[in-house]
């Protein structure tokens, strides 16, 4: 499918001396090439760099990262369209110190449109109630909360959850 190729391309080019934005920009003018008018690919990637205690992020089209320190929760959003979409592509990128311990969750699109759905329910303040828990427990239970009250699964629901070590 759309991501799985998207994934492969990206995580190839990684391994080039291409910097993060050529490699963006390649991979969108590819995609054009391949999907079409009616098709799209969020991406939602991040370099962690221990020697700085520095994560880049690239989004486009992306769900939120969050980004828990202690018992703080920082949501970060981008506002870029998908890739595969427009020439001129435009991606949200951002720099976020981290730490030791910190806690890094990715999640799919199909993650936070289940919980947005229901306005009852918050992936915020829900993530604010999971810290001291181990990465695949919190996973586990990111997933749980987002299928709540579902009667079917509309869309892919991923979740990465990373403790910085």
């Amino acid at each position: 499918n759309e991501s799985t190729g998207a994934v492969d391309l990206l995580s190839k080019f990684l391994y080039t001396d291409f910097s993060e934005e050529q490699i963006l920009r390649t991979l969108n003018s590819i995609l054009m090439i391949k999907l079409g008018d009616e098709r799209f690919v969020t991406v939602d990637f991040s370099i962690i760099d221990y020697s700085s205690r520095e994560m880049r992020l690239y989004k486009a089209g992306a769900a939120p990262t969050y980004i828990i320190s202690g018992k703080t929760v920082d949501k970060i959003s981008g506002r870029s369209l998908p890739m595969g979409i427009v020439d001129n592509f435009e991606y949200s990128s951002f720099k976020k110190k981290i730490e030791i311990g910190d806690i890094v969750i990715m999640v799919s699109d199909g993650i936070t449109d289940s919980i947005t759905f229901d306005e009852k329910k918050s992936l915020d303040r829900y993530l604010e109630t999971l810290t001291g828990k181990d990465p695949q427990t919190m996973a586990n239970l990111i997933l749980s909360y987002a299928l709540r009250g579902q009667d079917k699964v509309m869309d892919d629901m991923t979740v990465l959850v990373t403790k910085i070590g």
